[in-house]
């Protein structure tokens, strides 16, 4: 059953008239209960701070995943944390790490983050204030500069504050002179630079001055020879590359290190934990020294020390947060494509009375999303046909050593009512499709009739490029019953990551496939990222011919070529809605953009499509997003599902209208008689009959779903009503003058 999605109707004309997303309130459960955030759209590179969004005088919890690039809210309710995406729009485009720190004292927490000047290794601050009422953060700008961030002199002139786009610094006062020093690993990986802050010595307010203050902050080096660290035996000498029999160590670390500077037990010195991108752990170093000068003289490579020390999977790093009034050491892995999926996000408590750490929770805030480990492609599939709307996911799967393939096609049952969906997990290995783990590390599902009998198959696309086929053999509105997958079907073969939507575009009453890939396409000169093949076979046989130049086979279908400049691939994606007479289609990629197209009806594949609308400002949950959408509440309206690389899904409730019939409304007679006053109404609507006979009429205004709203009875042949009620959306007013029915259509704005 195909959807179809009114803009605007005046006649036969469609036009967008509006678009607004809010996240969807539909519920979801597990075998645990219902999560509480089931749509943050996951997580994988987690960095975690404190700061008062919502300025109620609490401290929420913010997260900026470093896959995907994409700032996740938590505003803290009570006992508990809830996703609000409305204040992603606040954060900065930071790519790498983002930490909150109240640099002035002012009770606002600003922004450090990597520049987001691309390549630049340094440390771009957006200072926070309250402007109206409300939150914002500006840029810190240093006009004198080359690139607007931090600066430390160097001989006559100044050089940035090194910080590797790899790395991850800490921000906290060292010296406990009342401002905000930073450490960081120096541009070789070897030791750690302290960035001593002087404002407070300069006297200065609400600015931020830093100067070099020691190049081996701790006196201590990453040698790269083991995880154990070279440590000084003299206070004011660094630790040597020399071992002790004369050899030297290896000199120049690899980049990727991460630094977080504790000090559990009081003491006013910041002991560290060193976390490294060839590590599964964190080593712990003892600070000896002063607050002025750190001396590192001790050290414990398996951190915590207790019988079960931490061990995960990869590239770890530890940060200090308020989580709902309890100090807090969240560690996680910071790697972007092996890090570890399983027990993962580990918080832990300091212990007075054992002097450690202890584990409290292994998933935090993980456990209350929807979450599959990596690249999700969910789509809207109504599996038993119930007439309730299921979602089926695919992705790359869990894992809990950072390099198993575990991909999955997990089904969640819709068991709730046709108004109010509820969704549980109803199979997590949907068609035992983990049998084909050896085979393919990721599956993209895509449902329609491809061999035309008017029943609902599956093609999966995988990340070889190749694709499945599961041929249902139930028939219509039946659960289904499929036969065993063919593999590879179709002798298609793409780039890798194959996401296909069945769809039958030219109209010839076969379905057609159109697919997305990693890569992008040219075709005599167009560009282009999806692919469309033809079905050439008959009704009950699909076919297709795998040369994408063969026959109406297009590699640069619609010329959709939105590549963003910061990235070399387009991991493409589209779902297709109509509505009878307009065609329309909404497109994901790499770059994590949405964008839609309307009235690409009739158009050849080789036609170049007009792009209507960038919804990248509206909604942001990572990268290679890939979009479905369908009225699952009956409400008249769009629900728009999302995965992402991030391995999570997002659900949000659209103003895009969604209409199949409106089987209720009485049959009309409509000859222009009935004529409404300026069609897109805010409030007042004015209707009148044209060359009316003075008879008493019966006004009746209809919701998309054929239920009545507003009604007359007995009233003249012109009417002004107040609709300021009303929701936003398309309605059709009628006017039974006795003898005829006449309607009309507006749009409440």
């Amino acid at each position: 059953m195909r959807i179809t999605v009114l803009f605007y109707l005046l006649g036969l004309q469609f036009i967008l008239y509006s678009q607004s997303f809010e996240l969807s309130e539909i519920p979801v459960h597990n075998s645990t209960g219902e999560l509480i955030n089931p749509y943050i759209g996951g997580l994988r590179a987690g960095q975690f701070s404190n700061a008062d969004l919502n300025l109620d005088g609490e401290m929420d919890l913010v997260i900026f995943d470093r896959v995907g690039a994409v700032v996740t809210p938590l505003i803290r309710e009570g006992d508990r944390y809830r996703y609000d995406p409305s204040f992603i729009g606040l954060f900065p485009p930071a790519l790498n790490w983002l930490l909150m720190k109240d640099y002035n004292g002012d009770g606002i927490q600003d922004i450090f983050c990597s520049p987001t000047t691309i390549g630049i290794p340094g440390i771009e601050v957006w200072k926070g204030s309250v402007e109206n009422g409300k939150l914002q953060y500006n840029l810190m700008r240093f006009p004198d500069r080359d690139f607007d961030i931090l600066y430390i002199p160097l001989g006559r002139g100044f050089t940035q504050l090194y910080v590797s786009v790899i790395d991850l610094p800490d921000i906290v006062d060292i010296d406990n002179d009342g401002d905000l020093d930073i450490v960081a690993f120096e541009p070789s990986g070897s030791f750690v630079f302290y960035y001593k802050n002087i404002t407070v010595e300069n006297s200065l307010e609400d600015t931020l001055i830093f100067e070099l203050g020691d190049q081996c902050f701790g006196k201590f080096l990453e040698s790269g020879f083991s995880e154990e660290i070279e440590l000084s035996n003299n206070e004011l000498e660094c630790a040597s590359f020399l071992k002790p029999d004369g050899d030297i160590l290896v000199a120049n670390r690899h980049s990727g290190s991460t630094i977080t500077l504790i000090d559990p037990d009081g003491d006013g010195l910041k002991d560290v934990l060193l976390g490294d991108i060839s590590y599964n752990g964190l080593v712990e170093l003892i600070n000896t020294g002063t607050p002025q000068s750190a001396w590192m003289t001790d050290q414990n490579v398996r951190w915590p020390k207790t019988d079960d020390p931490l061990t995960m999977e990869l590239f770890l790093s530890a940060f200090q947060v308020d989580y709902l009034d309890q100090e807090s050491l969240i560690v996680t892995t910071n790697d972007r494509t092996n890090g570890q999926t399983v027990d993962f996000v580990r918080r832990y408590e300091f212990d007075e009375q054992s002097s450690n750490y202890q584990l409290v929770e292994s998933e935090s805030v993980v456990d209350q999303m929807i979450f599959h480990g990596q690249n999700s492609r969910p789509i809207f599939f109504d599996y038993n046909g119930d007439g309730l709307i299921d979602i089926l996911v695919g992705s790359n799967g869990t894992n809990n050593d950072g390099a198993s393939n575990n991909p999955r096609l997990v089904l969640y049952e819709n068991n709730g009512t046709e108004s109010s969906p509820r969704y549980v997990v109803k199979q997590e290995d949907f068609l035992q499709f983990s049998q084909f783990s050896n085979t393919s590390r990721w599956f993209a599902p895509s449902i329609g009739d491809i061999d035309g009998d008017n029943d609902i198959d599956l093609i999966i696309g995988d990340d070889t490029g190749q694709l499945y086929f599961v041929e249902n053999q139930s028939g219509l509105e039946n659960v289904f019953n499929y036969k065993n997958p063919v593999y590879p079907a179709f002798g298609i073969k793409l780039s890798a990551f194959a996401t296909p939507t069945i769809f039958d575009f030219n109209e010839d009453g076969l379905s057609d496939l159109i697919i997305g890939e990693q890569n992008f396409n040219s075709v005599e000169g167009r560009l282009g990222s999806l692919t469309y093949y033809q079905n050439i076979g008959e009704t009950e046989s699909a076919m297709f011919d795998n040369d994408e130049t063969a026959g109406e086979n297009d590699g640069a279908f619609g010329n959709i070529y939105l590549r963003d400049e910061n990235f070399v691939s387009n991991f493409s994606s589209l779902a297709f809605y109509e509505n009878g007479e307009q065609l329309n289609l909404i497109f994901g990629n790499q770059a994590g953009k949405l964008w839609f197209y309307e009235d690409v009806k009739g158009l050849s594949p080789q036609d170049s499509f007009e792009l209507t609308y960038d919804l990248s400002d509206e909604i942001n949950v990572g990268y290679r997003v890939t979009p479905d959408l369908q009225d699952i509440d009956n409400d008249g309206f769009l629900e728009i599902v999302l995965g992402n690389i991030r391995g999570g899904i997002s659900l949000y409730d659209s103003d895009i209208v969604s209409i199949e019939s409106v089987d209720s409304v009485p049959q009309i007679q409509n000859d222009n008689r009935l004529l409404v006053e300026g069609n897109l109404i805010q409030s007042d609507l004015k209707a009148y009959l044209v060359e009316a006979d003075n008879s008493r009429v019966n006004w009746v205004i209809y919701n998309v779903e054929g239920q009545i709203v507003r009604s007359i009875e007995n009233g003249n042949d012109q009417i002004s009503l107040d609709i300021s009620e009303l929701y936003q959306g398309i309605y059709i007013i009628t006017a039974n003058n006795g003898s005829n029915i006449y309607s009309s259509r507006f749009v409440k704005i």
